[in-house]
C-alpha cells in the first residue's frame, strides 16, 4: 500500500509529495488511535476507536457512511481492516471508494472461514466473477491490496489465488445517440427561454448542468460542488476577464478558477442570485437539498442528511424533467436519456475537436495523464460525422467554422437559424450568374468570380437542379464530394490523435500549432460536407421534372 507524504510546499498550488510504501506494522496501535482521534477532531469520523462501528463523513454525498468492521470475533482482521481504513483516508481516497473496498474485504473474510480456507476462497471468487466480471474481478483486486498490507501465515498463496480473477479492462464510456443528445438540447432551450421562472425554478439545477458542463469539463459531484460565490470577474492587462471557481475531487480536492465569457457569466450569475433570492440559507453551496423538496408530492418527499444535493437527488430531479418536461410538455418520449456524467464527455470531445493545447484538455477535465484524452477521439469521429449529418437534415444556416467553438450542445448553442431553402420560382435569371453543370449558380454575376471558391458542390450558391438525363449522374457528383469530406473529416481526427499521442516525445509547441491548424481544416470539412450533404438529401424534392 502506497501513501502520500507532503514534502514541501513549492508554492500556493504546487506540493511536492513522495510515495512511501506502508504495510500495516509500519505503525504501532498508539499510532493509529492518534490518527483516529485526529480525524475525529475535524469531523471526518464520529465514534470511537475501540467500537466496532465508525461513522465516517462522505464529503460527496453530504452525508455521514456507517463502517462496520465486526469480524465475529476475529479481532486480529478487525484491528488490520480498521488500520487499513485509516491509512486509506490518510491517503485522501473519497469515502464511498473505502466503504465499497471495506465491504469486499469483509465478505471475503466473513464468507471464507477468515481467510484460513484457500480452497474456500477460490471458489467463492470463481463465483463472483463468473455472476460478473466487473464486480468479481473488483473484489479480488481488493483483497489482493489488503493481504499485501497485512501479515497472515498463508498470504503469498491466497495473493496467487487473487490474481486468477483480474479486473475487467475499462472500455469506452457509451454515450447516447447525438440525435438524442440534440433533440434534449432543443428541448432545454426552448423550455428555459419561452417558460417564466415559476415554471422553471425546481429545474434550475438541470439548465446550469447543461450550460455550464457542456463547456467545462465536471464529474457530476465536482458540479454539485459548486459554491454561491463561485464566480468573479478581474481587470487583467486593461480587460474584463471573467471567471468561474470549481472543485476538482481528483486533484488533493483543490479548487481552480477558469476563465468563461461574458454572456455565459451574466446567465450564471442571474441564476445564482434567482437561488439565493428564493432560497435563503447559509449554505455556502449553490445545490442545496431545497431544491430536492421543491413542489415534490408530499408522498414523495423523505427525510434526507444531506443539506446539499447529491448525485442520488439530481439524478431525482433529472427523471422528473424527463417525465413532466420532456415526456409530458414536448411529447418527446422515444428518446435515449443522457446521463448526468455525459456532458463531460461532449466538453471533451469538443475541446479534442477544436484542437486545444493538450495539457489545457487534461486539466480543464481534471485528467490524470495527458493520453487520457485519446480515449475520446473514438467518441469525436462518430460525433463529428453524425453532427454533420444531422445539421444537414435540418437544412440548418450553420457555420462550424463561426460557432464550434460554443460546444456540440449546451446553452451556448442557442438556436440557430433555419437555413432557407432556394426557392426556383424567386431566382432573377437576369441578375444571377445561372445555369452550369448539374443545376445553377445564384450567386450575382456582378459577384461572380471574386465570391467562386471553384468547386460548385460545396458553395451555398449553387442550386442542385439536373435535367431528368442528368440526375443520376449529379447524384453520384454530389456523394462522391460527400465521401470526400468523410474521408477528411476521419483523416484530420486520426491525424489528431495522433498528434496526441506522440507529443510528449516531441516539441510540443511544434505540436500545437499542428493541432490548431488540423482543427481548423476539420471544422472547414464538415462545413462543407454539411452542404453538399445537403444538396444530396434536397434531391429528390428539388428536382422537378
Amino acid at each position: 500500500m502506497e501513501l502520500k507524504l507532503n514534502l514541501s510546499s513549492v508554492s500556493d498550488n504546487l506540493v511536492m509529495k513522495k510515495l512511501k510504501k506502508v504495510n500495516a506494522l509500519t505503525f504501532n496501535e498508539n499510532e493509529y488511535k492518534e490518527m483516529f482521534n485526529n480525524l475525529v477532531q475535524i469531523n471526518l469520523i464520529k465514534g470511537k476507536y475501540k467500537l466496532s462501528t465508525w461513522e465516517i463523513f462522505d464529503e460527496l454525498q453530504d452525508m455521514f457512511v456507517e463502517f462496520s468492521f465486526d469480524m465475529g470475533g476475529n479481532n486480529s482482521l478487525q484491528n488490520y481492516l480498521k488500520w487499513y481504513v485509516l491509512l486509506r483516508l490518510q491517503a485522501n481516497k473519497q469515502t464511498m471508494t473505502i466503504y465499497n473496498e471495506k465491504q469486499n474485504i469483509k465478505k471475503c473474510i466473513l464468507d471464507n472461514d477468515g481467510l484460513k480456507n484457500s480452497l474456500k476462497l477460490e471458489i467463492f471468487l470463481h463465483e463472483e466473477y463468473m455472476k460478473s466480471k466487473n464486480n468479481g474481478g473488483n473484489i479480488a483486486s481488493d483483497l489482493k491490496q489488503f493481504l499485501k498490507f497485512i501479515k497472515i501465515k498463508n498470504k503469498d498463496e491466497l495473493i496467487s489465488i487473487c490474481e486468477k480473477f483480474p479486473q475487467k479492462k475499462y472500455l469506452n464510456r457509451s454515450l447516447p445517440k447525438l440525435q438524442d443528445v440534440l433533440k434534449f438540447d432543443e428541448i432545454i432551450n426552448d423550455y428555459f427561454r419561452y417558460y417564466g421562472i415559476e415554471s422553471t425554478f425546481r429545474y434550475l439545477p438541470i439548465m446550469l448542468w447543461w450550460l455550464i458542463t457542456n463547456i467545462i469539463p465536471q464529474r457530476p459531484t465536482e458540479f454539485l460542488l459548486l459554491k454561491k460565490d463561485c464566480l468573479f470577474h478581474d481587470q487583467i492587462d486593461d480587460k474584463n476577464k471573467y471567471f468561474i471557481t470549481i472543485y476538482r475531487i481528483k486533484n488533493d480536492n483543490n479548487e481552480e478558477s477558469i476563465e468563461i465569457d461574458k454572456t455565459s457569466y451574466n446567465i450564471i450569475n442571474n441564476l445564482i442570485n434567482e437561488i439565493t433570492t428564493h432560497f435563503n440559507n447559509d449554505s455556502p453551496y449553490l445545490f442545496t437539498v431545497d431544491f430536492y423538496y421543491y413542489n415534490r408530492p408530499q408522498k414523495h418527499k423523505r427525510s434526507k442528511s444531506n443539506h446539499r444535493l447529491n448525485r442520488r437527488d439530481f439524478y431525482s430531479i433529472l427523471d422528473d424533467f424527463y417525465h413532466e418536461v420532456v415526456s409530458g410538455l414536448y411529447q418527446v418520449n422515444e428518446i435515449e436519456k443522457v446521463k448526468f456524467g455525459d456532458t463531460r464527455h461532449f466538453a471533451i470531445i469538443n475541446m479534442c475537436l477544436q484542437g486545444f493545447n493538450m495539457l489545457s484538455v487534461a486539466n480543464m477535465a481534471g485528467h490524470q495523464s495527458i493520453y487520457t484524452q485519446n480515449e475520446y477521439f473514438s467518441h469525436a469521429k462518430h460525433f463529428a460525422t453524425s453532427y454533420v449529418y444531422i445539421m444537414a437534415q435540418k437544412k440548418l444556416g450553420y457555420s462550424f467554422t463561426k460557432n464550434f467553438s460554443g460546444g456540440l450542445v449546451g446553452w451556448k448553442r442557442y438556436m440557430y437559424d433555419i437555413g432557407k431553402t432556394i426557392s426556383y420560382e424567386e431566382l432573377d435569371f437576369e441578375e444571377i450568374v445561372g445555369q452550369i453543370d448539374y443545376g445553377i449558380c445564384t450567386e450575382l454575376k456582378k459577384e461572380f468570380p471574386m465570391n467562386c471558391i471553384g468547386d460548385c458542390r460545396f458553395c451555398n450558391k449553387y442550386y442542385f437542379k439536373p435535367t431528368i438525363s442528368e440526375f443520376e449522374e449529379g447524384v453520384e457528383w454530389l456523394i462522391n464530394g460527400s465521401n470526400q469530406m468523410k474521408f477528411k473529416i476521419e483523416n484530420a481526427i486520426d491525424f489528431m490523435k495522433d498528434i496526441v499521442t506522440n507529443s510528449i516525445n516531441n516539441n510540443n509547441r511544434a505540436a500545437q500549432n499542428l493541432l490548431q491548424t488540423t482543427s481548423r481544416n476539420l471544422v472547414s470539412y464538415m462545413d462543407l460536407k454539411a452542404i453538399v450533404d445537403a444538396k444530396i438529401l434536397e434531391s429528390d424534392k428539388n428536382n422537378e421534372f
